[in-house]
């Protein structure tokens, strides 16, 4: 899945919300940081696995660019 610059900007918003870093996100994951930093950065696209894992534990859903993230279970 490609990511436009504000699907980016808003990820790395919901991480740093949840006082995560890019490692804990990717020990969550059971992927490289550089991965994480990847995406965000736009370097590469977002598998469909790291998607979901992205939505669980940043409590938020991805959909396509059309439309916003929106935030599932935040507290």
């Amino acid at each position: 899945m490609k990511i436009s610059i504000s699907r980016r900007d808003a990820l790395k918003k919901a991480r740093k919300r949840l006082s995560l870093t890019q490692q804990d996100v990717a020990r969550l994951l059971d992927v490289n940081q550089s991965i994480i930093s990847r995406i965000e950065t736009g370097e590469i696209e977002i598998s469909d696995r790291v998607r979901h894992g992205i939505e669980k534990a940043y409590g938020i859903d991805l959909p396509d660019d059309n439309n916003s993230v929106s935030y599932t279970h935040l507290t």
